[in-house]
């Protein structure tokens, strides 16, 4: 098995394991996950990487913010640079590795 088939296997595992979400993919190259109208995560496949698109509303930036010297400095560049809009900060985080993941779940969590 591959790494990126690692982090496929063990996001799925996770996203399965902690909610009970939909599972929207457009077929191609997109996987949305759903807790009714709220989009907790939307997985991007590529050929090298996944990029998971997180979206922190005003309560999870306070909470990252509180807690941002736990990540590493990978995860809070992607915090930093990240646009911040009406409904939220969008975080497009490239996971290529386990260890990117691990960080990517705490993040999750958070939503």
């Amino acid at each position: 098995m591959t790494i990126l088939e690692q982090v496929s296997h063990e996001t799925m595992k996770f996203m399965r394991g902690k909610y009970r979400l939909d599972e929207i993919g457009d077929g191609k190259d997109e996987l949305k996950f759903k807790q009714g109208a709220k989009t907790i995560l939307t997985i991007y496949i590529h050929d090298d990487r996944f990029t998971f698109l997180i979206i922190f509303g005003k309560k999870e930036r306070e909470y990252f913010e509180m807690h941002a010297s736990e990540f590493s400095q990978y995860i809070r560049n992607y915090y930093d640079n990240s646009k911040t809009y009406h409904d939220g900060k969008w975080m497009f985080i490239d996971v290529s590795t386990l260890e990117q993941l691990e960080e990517v779940k705490q993040m999750i969590i958070i939503v």
